[in-house]
């Protein structure tokens, strides 16, 4: 007569615990990536240009100097590379590059920074990155803003024609360049 009841009464404790973790599970949110996956298209001239990036948040950090140091290379977002894919050639800094899909690296200065374009844009941040596979380099002078801007944010803007400009807006700083496509 023991072992029965003892028997019902393991199951029972069994069911009420496994009942209540699945209820726990069930009214707990998900985690929300700290730095989510976002991108951007839009049109320049004949060119659709896509931006694909995780975008980290300040979160109280210090971005500039500190979370991301000066002179250093850098994936300009968070986890993967930065992904820039243009629908047909386009023109940057006077260089023509080709339609196709890329890595987009900076590397941040105090007063400059060097904007680059790397044909391996299948890589974790700048783990793999090889100045051999550099496409075009350039520099940039980033503008300081008034007002911050938690969450690293591409954009892409057309003046209706053929010329563009691409820009990365982060904390208080922002960096643009001119695109140009036929």
């Amino acid at each position: 007569m023991k072992a029965p009841f003892l028997r019902l009464l393991l199951t029972a404790i069994f069911v009420l615990s496994a009942s209540a973790v699945f209820a726990q599970h069930q009214h707990t949110a998900p985690k929300k990536p700290l730095s989510p996956p976002d991108s951007t298209e839009a049109t320049i001239g004949s060119a659709t240009i896509k931006i694909n990036y995780s975008s980290p948040r300040v979160r109280g950090r210090i971005v500039w100097g500190g979370l991301i140091g000066f002179d250093r290379i850098w994936s300009a977002g968070a986890h993967d590379a930065t992904r820039f894919s243009f629908s047909s050639d386009v023109t940057i800094a006077g260089s023509t590059i080709p339609a196709g899909t890329y890595a987009f690296f900076t590397i941040p200065g105090r007063e400059k920074w060097t904007v680059i374009i790397n044909k391996n844009y299948e890589q974790h941040l700048a783990d793999d990155y090889d100045e051999a596979l550099d496409v075009l380099r350039f520099e940039v002078t980033p503008e300081e803003l008034a007002e911050s801007k938690e969450e690293l944010t591409y954009a892409i803007e057309g003046d209706g024609g053929d010329n563009g400009f691409i820009s990365l807006t982060w904390d208080k700083l922002r960096i643009r360049f001119q695109v140009e496509s036929k």
